[in-house]
């Protein structure tokens, strides 16, 4: 699951250097990274939602089922050339 941005995290920039204890200094509201313009990941993890690219896991091949339907045609195509041959 993902997690949301959060300004407490030591990654965590505001380009205006307005950010004290949690707290925007510009609107004087609890800082949102998700909607400000001005928030930034250090290490570049911030993803467009807002969320934090750290918690974020990568769809690897081992995680989906396949099988040859799922395949596209082409690629089906050449597995059988390749199984004609053995």
């Amino acid at each position: 699951m993902r997690k949301k941005c959060d300004p407490s995290c030591r990654f965590f920039i505001c380009l205006v250097n307005k950010l004290e204890r949690g707290m925007c200094l510009l609107t004087n509201e609890p800082c949102v990274p998700a909607k400000c313009s001005y928030a930034q990941c250090s290490a570049n993890r911030l993803l467009i939602d807002g969320c934090c690219g750290f918690s974020h896991r990568k769809k690897q091949w081992e995680d989906t089922p396949h099988s040859e339907d799922d395949l596209p045609l082409r690629v089906r195509k050449k597995l059988r050339r390749f199984r004609d041959l053995i």
